[in-house]
C-alpha cells in the first residue's frame, strides 16, 4: 500500500493530488510535490521549474503562474484532509536569483525556508507575507 508519495515533473498540474476518495481514509502519511527541476541533467537549459500542465497548449510562460500555483496548494489542502494520519504534505519551490528551496505547508497553511540544498522533508523557518 503507498504511503509516501514524492512527485517532481518537468508538467504539472493539480490534478495530481486528486484522488476518488472523498473521506478521511486516505493511507498516504506523506505527499510532496517539488516543481523545483534543479539540480538535474538539464541545469544550463530552461525551465528550472515546472511548467503547468496546459503550458504546451497555450503558451505560458516557464515559471508556474499564480494561479496554477495556488490552485496546486488548494488541492494539497484537500488532499491532506482526505488523508487518515498526514505527516507531511507539502509544495516545494524556489525562489531567484538564489534557487533558495521553499515549502508551502498544506498542514498548517505555513510557508518555510529551506535553504538550497535541502531534503524534500527537511525542517525549515518560517517565512512571514508570502501567498
Amino acid at each position: 500500500m503507498l504511503r509516501r508519495l514524492r512527485v517532481r515533473m518537468r508538467s504539472i498540474c493539480e490534478n495530481v493530488l486528486k484522488t476518488q476518495q472523498r473521506d478521511a481514509s486516505l493511507r498516504l502519511s506523506e505527499v510532496i510535490v517539488n516543481l523545483n527541476l534543479l539540480p538535474g541533467p538539464f541545469d544550463a537549459l530552461p525551465p528550472k521549474h515546472a511548467v503547468h500542465c496546459t503550458y504546451f497548449f497555450s503558451k505560458q510562460s516557464y515559471q508556474p503562474g499564480e494561479k496554477s500555483l495556488i490552485d496546486l496548494r488548494n488541492q494539497a489542502r484537500i488532499l491532506a484532509r482526505q488523508m487518515a494520519g498526514p505527516k507531511v504534505v507539502r509544495i516545494l519551490t524556489h525562489v531567484r536569483p538564489s534557487y533558495e528551496m521553499r515549502a508551502f505547508d498544506a498542514l498548517t497553511g505555513e510557508n518555510l525556508g529551506l535553504g538550497c540544498n535541502a531534503e524534500w522533508d527537511a525542517d525549515g523557518e518560517p517565512i512571514k507575507d508570502e501567498g
